[in-house]
């Protein structure tokens, strides 16, 4: 029993090939979505800033989130309009602004493995409604990513793209306007 407890973790590493979003087992991620979600509708989202280890995670992350809400058909306000209706101490104040819901991420786990190759992340996304309803929540425990490139070179853009998608990929689609 102790083999396969300490054999184990190294098998998923070594298993793992350039871990992507849709990669990641689905065991390893919890997800949630309010069950009205398309009657809240949410349209405009601000990106706030991320909760991350590292600053070059925090702002590449944050704009890989913020670029693909787009994709998702979001409108996805200006990160510069975010950051100046943004306290000091990180609440957003954006009442001037038309807002349906801000999006915030935090990584809580973010170490290097197997000599910088990859890097162990784990982490959670939240989209809350301007009027406190959490309406999606997307989290992944402990996981590694590659960060290694084809070429042999380390780039932590790599996971942090791939963290990036990893919540895009499971975030609803805009809800379409109503039928009338």
């Amino acid at each position: 029993m102790r083999w396969i407890a300490l054999v184990f973790p190294a098998l998923v590493l070594v298993g793992c090939k350039g871990t992507g979003s849709k990669d990641l087992p689905e065991g390893w991620i919890e997800l949630k979505q309010h069950p009205e979600f398309d009657d809240f509708r949410p349209v405009a989202v601000a990106v706030l800033k991320v909760d991350a280890p590292r600053a070059d995670t925090r702002d590449e992350l944050r704009r890989g989130i913020y670029e693909g809400l787009f994709d998702k058909r979001y409108s996805a306000i200006k990160l510069d309009v975010v950051d100046s209706h943004t306290s000091s101490d990180g609440r957003f104040e954006g009442d001037s602004l038309e807002w349906d819901a801000t999006m915030k991420v935090r990584l809580d786990t973010w170490k290097s493995l197997r000599s910088g190759r990859w890097i162990e992340a784990g982490g959670t996304a939240t989209l809350t409604h301007r009027s406190g309803e959490v309406l999606w929540d997307c989290s992944f425990g402990n996981y590694p990513f590659r960060v290694e490139s084809a070429a042999g070179s380390t780039d932590y853009q790599v996971a942090v793209r791939a963290i990036a998608l990893l919540f895009l990929d499971r975030l609803p689609d805009c809800p379409p306007l109503p039928a009338e």
